[in-house]
């Protein structure tokens, strides 16, 4: 993908994103950039420059309400993707897709699902107090998103040579024992655990492969400002110093140019959006 094919990308997502804002304004539901999203608009006031994908969280409940009002709210040029509207998407979370473009990444090449352009949406669920228990529900929840993402033929072991191969190679095995259904169920009763408490502290991003890492307090994601993004205003935690810290180390310091990944995008066509 070449730089002036990734700024098409990026705009594309800009424009799903002023969607996603306009829809939780009009109902009141708070949503944030998330993760790369949120660094880009602290230290770029946009995208980073080689990022490829564009990521908004909410809260669980927030999420909930967003994923039941879209689908009559969202432009008819959008949909909404996940494992309820697509039994092959294999995720843990949802995208919004833009339809009539294509953007296949090569770990998820031969999986049956849509590959069009898209944005990421997370949610962030209650995490156990108990910091063991709540170690060892990640580390269950991380294994069940792996083996569904083997079962809905993602791969994401691919290009990353011989060791991560051999690494997944016990989970091709287990995957091999689960139906999609059985694997949504262990999921959802897994973390779901906690969702009806008021007194946890801190919350997880419910995307399986990092969700033993990737938790923060809860307090930081319910109070939100709003800062500039690519000319736009988006939410973003008003304690996103905290939460890029956690989540990135010296946020502020340009990794070096090794370190600027992107996908592996292996087909890339824009369609009427040329």
């Amino acid at each position: 993908m070449t730089q002036e094919e990734l700024r098409k990308v990026q705009m594309l997502q800009l424009e799903m994103a002023k969607e996603v804002k306009r829809i939780c304004e009009k109902h009141q539901i708070q949503y944030f950039l998330d993760a790369g999203s949120m660094l880009g608009a602290v230290r770029h006031k946009g995208f980073i420059p080689w990022d490829d994908d564009l990521d908004i969280g909410f809260l669980r409940e927030e999420y909930d309400r967003f994923l039941k009002i879209a689908p009559q709210e969202l432009a008819g040029q959008y949909y909404i993707q996940n494992s309820n509207t697509d039994d092959d998407c294999g995720l843990t979370f949802s995208k919004i897709r833009l339809k009539g473009t294509r953007f296949v990444e090569s770990i998820s090449c031969q999986k049956d699902s849509a590959k069009e352009i898209y944005i990421d949406l997370f949610s962030y669920d209650n995490r156990n107090n108990d910091e063991k228990e709540a170690i060892k529900e990640a580390k269950k929840f991380r294994i069940f998103a792996h083996l569904l993402l083997i079962k809905c033929k993602t791969y994401v072991w691919k290009g990353q040579g011989l060791i991560k191969w051999l690494k997944f190679l016990p989970f091709r095995f287990w995957a091999l024992f689960y139906t999609k259904k059985e694997l949504h169920a262990r999921i959802h009763r897994l973390t779901a655990l906690h969702r009806q408490k008021n007194d946890c502290k801190n919350v997880f991003v419910h995307e399986g492969t990092s969700a033993h890492e990737w938790y923060f307090p809860k307090k930081i994601l319910e109070d939100l400002i709003q800062i500039p993004f690519e000319g736009e205003l988006f939410s973003v935690p008003r304690g996103y110093d905290a939460f890029l810290t956690k989540a990135y180390g010296n946020y502020m310091e340009i990794p070096s140019k090794e370190k600027r990944k992107t996908h592996h995008i292996i087909e890339l066509d824009f369609g009427v959006y040329k």
